[in-house]
Order: C-alpha cells, then structure tokens, then sequence
C-alpha cells in the first residue's frame, strides 16, 4: 500500500550572484505659513538612484520551473520629481475647516540594464505590450500611437445645373 510522506522541490533557480539593491537618495522641501498659518505651502523635491534592481528575468519553460524566471540584478533607475501643496485654514467660531490642493510631478529614467540592448515588457496581452523599459528611457513607457489629423469630410461634390435647352 502506497503511503504518503514529507517532500522537498526546487520551483525556482538560484542566483549566487544576486546582490541587494542600493539606492543613494536627497530631498529637500521648504514648509512655510502666512498670516497665522492661514495660507500654507509645502514644496518637495526628490532625486534618487537604485542601483542593482533585482527583477525576475524569465527562463525557458524547458528549464522545467514553469518558465517562473530566475532573480537577477538587471540594471539602475533613477527617479526624481515635485511634490507641491498649497492650504488655507479658515475659523469661524466653533467650525474650522481646511482646504489643500497638491500635485506631483514624478519623472524616472531607467539609466542601464544589463545590456546594450536590454528591455523588460510588461504588462503584455495577446496584441499589445502594454509597456516597455528600455535605457535612457522612462520607466514602463506605453506604447506610443502616431496621432492622425481630425477627420474633415470630403466636400459634398457640386454638379452643373442640369439646363434643358430650347431644340
């Protein structure tokens, strides 16, 4: 009779090269308020590089890991931006109340990948890859449509009046 029992199995590949990511970061910001505080206004700026990205690079399905990929540093990225909030904070009596706007520009730039020639898609379905990591390119850029002129009609076409002459 068959009998059941504890078992142990690789699902992936290992990497004995596979490093931590590291990542050299600055900000700065400037808090100020006006008028009691008022009128507030916040603004961020951020700049900051990772090197060694660890991403799951895929592997054939004959590797027999169910084409799962194997862990890998595969390059560096920067990303940086503004972040920008503006306040004012009203009282009247026993009611407070605030209102805050923010807005983010973020902006990334994948600066290398393990070679020249290197992308990382993702996202992808059975027409279109919804998008595409390449050096000196944004990060996960979507694909990029041609933009057509706006439809004009063709111009209702004009015949000479159809004139019965005198026979």
């Amino acid at each position: 009779m068959p009998t059941a029992g504890n078992a142990s199995f690789y699902n992936s590949l290992a990497n004995r090269n596979l490093e931590w990511e590291t990542t050299q970061q600055a900000n700065v910001g400037l808090d100020f308020g006006l008028w009691n505080n008022k009128v507030t206004l916040v603004v961020d700026y951020y700049n900051r590089k990772t090197d060694n990205l660890i991403l799951s690079v895929p592997t054939p399905g004959s590797f027999g890991f169910n084409a799962g990929g194997v862990l890998a540093n595969v390059g560096q990225m920067r990303n940086y931006g503004v972040d920008i909030q503006a306040g004012y904070n009203k009282t009247n009596g026993n009611l407070t109340w605030n209102l805050l706007a923010n807005v983010g520009i973020i902006k990334n730039k994948v600066l290398a990948l393990n070679t020249e020639t290197a992308a990382i898609e993702a996202g992808a379905d059975q027409d279109l890859a919804a998008s595409r990591s390449a050096t000196a390119n944004p990060l996960a850029r979507g694909p990029r449509f041609r933009r057509e002129p706006p439809y004009t009609p063709p111009a209702f076409p004009t015949f000479p009046l159809l004139r019965r002459t005198a026979e």
